[in-house]
């Protein structure tokens, strides 16, 4: 899955809900694995991951160790970062970063860096990105070389659905070849689902590949995820193999308390929500300590809305919405975004959290 986790630290800029500034979790679990039809193993499993974010930039990093019955052991530690330069409303320019160190104990280890620079439209819910990228790749056997390629990757999101589609093309001394890859996330309440469908054209090629992963949220803290499927060759010199792990996650460091949904007639005193017609509702927030809001969210293509101070800590502004259910986060001024108390939250692709905003018929 860290192919798909970098391509998501790309998207999170334009069509992923906003982080938190900063979350820490730790993953323990079960795994069984067949690599190139000669490792038949299970063992356990441990892996740290830290995410952040900011107005223009967004990271995720994991390390992972695991241990198998046979007596052998195998590390991974990744990476990705996504940042934004020049920015409109609906188009922008940003580069990615990303690696990923894989190692054998007593035996190999591998490790591919790439950078991405790549632009963005967006329109409704349309995120279209076109990019180029140059890699450095150290493989099982020691040999070291470049890699180039290009990528074009397009998200619809949709309610409770984000479904995506890529192609991307691969070319160094070693290999050449194109994967094609459609995704699907689902997300509701307390449950998160996604999965990938590949194909390969050229070399290192062969059958098509598929994973899937899911997640319970049982509380705040604690977490049920499962995963399986299977990769295929790589440029590091690991052959195709499959796998599946079941395990819990624990998240650490401070939480931000969810409460109701706010709707017309009952909403909570510092979160209001009116009406005007069918085509334009007022919000007003309170934020006590703000010293400038805006607002973003999936009406918008999360492009920040200015609010206006109401008094006493209170903030407004009249949105281009009519009925309906929205996800939504405030950006305050000093560049943190927030899902105000007394909304509803709903968990991103990156293990934080986004607001659900009601309006009323």
């Amino acid at each position: 899955m860290t192919a798909r986790c970098a391509t998501l630290a790309t998207a999170a800029l334009f069509v992923a809900s906003p982080l938190h500034a900063q979350q820490f979790s730790l993953r323990l679990g079960g795994l069984r694995t067949w690599y190139a039809d000669s490792l038949n193993a299970g063992g356990g499993a441990l892996a740290a991951q830290v995410t952040w974010s900011g107005t223009r930039a967004r990271s995720v990093a994991e390390v992972s160790w695991a241990q198998f019955s046979t007596g052998s052991a195998a590390g991974q530690a990744w990476a990705s970062i996504a940042a934004m330069g020049p920015r409109s409303q609906h188009a922008g320019l940003g580069v990615r970063l990303d690696g990923v160190t894989n190692a054998i104990t007593g035996s190999w280890w591998s490790a591919i860096g790439t950078s991405e620079l790549f632009g963005a439209l967006t329109s409704g819910g349309w995120t279209v990105t076109l990019g180029v990228n140059a890699s450095g790749v150290r493989s099982i056997d020691t040999a070291r070389f470049a890699v180039a390629g290009a990528a074009l990757r397009a998200w619809y999101e949709h309610g409770d659905w984000t479904l995506g589609a890529s192609a991307s093309s691969t070319s160094s001394t070693h290999a050449r070849f194109t994967d094609v890859t459609a995704s699907a996330d689902f997300h509701r309440g307390r449950i998160m689902a996604s999965g990938i469908a590949a194909a390969r054209r050229g070399d290192l090629g062969g059958a098509p590949w598929y994973q899937g992963r899911a997640s319970l949220r049982l509380n705040p803290v604690w977490s049920l995820e499962a995963a399986a499927g299977g990769y295929p060759k790589d440029l590091a010199g690991y052959d195709r193999g499959q796998y599946a792990n079941l395990g819990v996650r624990v998240r650490l460091g401070p939480r931000s308390r969810a409460a109701g949904i706010p709707v017309i007639g009952r909403s909570p005193s510092n979160v209001s929500v009116e009406p005007m017609d069918g085509t334009r509702t007022r919000v007003t927030f309170v934020l006590a300590d703000a010293s400038a809001a805006a607002i973003v969210g999936s009406w918008n293509d999360w492009s920040p809305e200015p609010l206006s101070r109401a008094g006493e800590g209170r903030w407004t502004a009249v949105l281009p919405i009519g009925s309906g259910t929205f996800r939504f986060a405030i950006v305050l001024g000093d560049g943190r975004w927030i899902v105000p108390e007394g909304v509803t939250r709903l968990p991103d692709d990156f293990d934080g959290e986004v607001g659900v905003l009601v309006v009323g018929r």
